[in-house]
């Protein structure tokens, strides 16, 4: 791993809509999945219900930000085909729900590593009910569960690439990670923030009100008006 400068200026957004079959099974389901590039060898993949996938380029392989759901594995990973040829180095969760870790698995079989806050297997691996939104999660796959956890900040360069992973333990969970390029001038902020929707406290899960306004107080330290901000859900 290691060090390398790549940030490109200014931010553009090229929206490319790609709608590609998955095969789950026997059935077969349609993901419609738009891509937006911010910057220039990083790429916003959203739709379905799952939430928002980064992914970036580095010289060594792709790291994605997220997985989203476990039905549109194969289309996520038709979309990365298109801009890009290399196989998947990491997987950052930045938290533990289903609709960011599901596609995990995906990745895993293709090599890539898989790491997320502490919390994130803990909380995952439960059977849990949520009665005042009608919610029923199993536990997850073992094959979508992080490979290596962390409990602190921490900085990570691939293929040239640093990627800064900011922790919180009272945000939206009690597990987030935040992600953030500093070259590039991205940051992906897991469900933190979710745009075009109130903000989500996952109580049942270790979050907190207080605990994300700290968070997002964090965040907005580190951006200017040129960052371009990808939240769990919504355009960037």
């Amino acid at each position: 791993m290691m060090h390398q400068t790549c940030y490109s200026g200014a931010v553009l957004t090229i929206p490319a809509l790609l709608c590609l079959g998955v095969a789950s099974g026997s059935a077969q389901h349609l993901a419609e999945l738009t891509v937006a590039t911010p910057v220039q060898g990083v790429h916003v993949i959203h739709g379905h219900p799952g939430g928002n996938v980064l992914v970036v380029e580095t010289a060594k392989g792709i790291v994605l930000v997220d997985a989203q759901s476990a039905d549109v594995g194969d289309s996520l990973v038709a979309v990365v085909r298109s801009f890009s040829t290399m196989g998947p180095e990491l997987v950052i969760n930045t938290h533990y729900h289903e609709d960011h870790i599901a596609g995990n698995s995906v990745f895993r079989e293709m090599g890539a590593e898989i790491v997320a806050h502490l919390n994130v297997p803990i909380r995952a691996s439960v059977d849990t009910t949520i009665d005042e939104l009608q919610w029923h999660r199993e536990p997850a796959e073992p094959r979508d569960l992080p490979m290596w956890t962390i409990t602190r900040d921490t900085t990570v360069t691939v293929g040239g690439v640093r990627i800064d992973l900011l922790t919180f333990s009272a945000a939206h969970t009690d597990g987030d990670i935040a992600v953030y390029l500093p070259e590039q001038n991205v940051l992906h902020t897991g469900d933190i923030l979710e745009v075009d929707a109130f903000p989500f406290v996952d109580w049942w899960g270790g979050g907190s009100l207080t605990g994300t306004i700290t968070a997002i107080d964090r965040l907005l330290a580190l951006v200017d008006n040129q960052t371009a901000i990808v939240p769990g859900h919504g355009h960037v």
